[in-house]
């Protein structure tokens, strides 16, 4: 579709992009010069390697409860985290999804009233750390390093991630009060004149299909201001 419109489509690793006449980018190939610069490099989690994880990734193994909330509707379903953004996931995914949940934090991030609190809504609790995802075909579980399991029919994993955007090192760029996201206005363009930010770099959803709408949106625009409309 890309090359039907007459672009080309490249493989490369963006290791810099700068301000120079616009914008040079530089990838282990070469640099490209353009007057405007469309970026969307999403994210990289950092979920913890856990055994049998690529058995069941996507298929009963989520991290995106936006898109794969609703597969765990009526389910056995475990949420295995590192932080309090996890037990707000739980709360939020007994209330739309399943009231079969068991939440798993490392010790010491829960503090206790939180676990009363988790109780009071029929919330399951542990902590520990998982070790293998259990089944051969079809999830059954989850082992902890303590040698605990937990039956599951699906998992939803809560770990931090950071943005991709470290070739964007070089330029002063405005961020979101989080200090993470970037800062655009309406037509995702960020502080930096006609460079453009879609996707998980900027605040708000960020699931591919949004990402997408964004692009068409922005190729409207930098079309506009190349007619000088």
């Amino acid at each position: 579709q890309i090359t039907s419109f007459g672009a080309e489509f490249r493989r490369e690793d963006v290791a810099s992009v700068r301000v120079e006449n616009g914008f040079v980018v530089t990838t282990e190939k070469g640099q490209y010069h353009a007057p405007y610069a469309i970026v969307s490099a999403g994210v990289v989690e950092h979920p913890p390697k856990i055994k049998g994880m690529n058995r069941f990734f996507s298929r009963t193994v989520f991290t995106c409860v936006d898109c794969d909330g609703y597969r765990t509707t009526g389910k056995k379903l475990v949420i295995l985290g590192d932080s309090l953004e996890a037990l707000r996931l739980a709360f939020a995914m007994r209330q739309m999804f399943t009231p079969d949940i068991m939440l798993v934090l490392p010790d010491g991030v829960l503090p206790h009233d939180h676990a009363d609190l988790l109780a009071e809504d029929g919330i399951g609790f542990l902590a520990g750390t998982p070790q293998e995802f259990l089944g051969e075909t079809t999830l059954r579980g989850v082992k902890l390093t303590d040698g605990q399991e937990i039956a599951c029919q699906v998992a939803m994993l809560s770990y931090e991630y950071t943005v991709n955007d470290s070739c964007l090192a070089g330029l002063a760029l405005a961020r979101e009060g989080n200090g993470r996201e970037l800062a655009t206005d309406p037509v995702c363009e960020t502080s930096v004149k006609n460079l453009f930010a879609l996707g998980a770099l900027k605040a708000g959803k960020a699931q591919a299909i949004i990402a997408a709408g964004q692009g068409a949106m922005v190729g409207i625009e930098i079309n506009r201001r190349l007619l000088n409309l």
